[in-house]
């Protein structure tokens, strides 16, 4: 049986360093804006290898504009000027990890 235990994300959306617990069963749940689907899209991206744009934040919304750029540069709302506003400068490195338990005839194999 495999189980994933934690995920890992370091400089992903509006998350700088976020380590993510799970149990058999986990239930994410909060207000609107608070990361849900960052964190499945996360996911997404470590179990599908999915990069493709139309992808992202499809939980909210269909017409997201969300990139894997976004998601390292930590893009927000409209600044109310020119542009947008950024969390992280163009020199950022992103991370995102997961940690899942095998059991194999009773031994356990950590993967990270």
């Amino acid at each position: 049986m495999i189980k994933l235990k934690r995920l890992l994300l370091i400089h992903w959306q509006a998350y700088d360093f976020q380590l993510v617990e799970f149990e058999d069963i986990t239930l994410i749940t909060g207000q609107t804006g608070v990361g849900k689907s960052t964190i499945i899209d996360a996911l997404n991206v470590i179990l599908l290898g999915e990069k493709q744009k139309h992808i992202f934040n499809k939980a909210a919304n269909e017409n997201s504009r969300r990139t894997l750029e976004s998601y390292l540069y930590g893009k927000l709302g409209d600044d109310g000027g020119d542009g947008f506003f950024y969390l992280r400068e163009e020199n950022s490195e992103m991370m995102v990890g997961m940690d899942f338990s095998i059991c194999v005839r009773k031994t356990l194999l950590v993967i990270w």
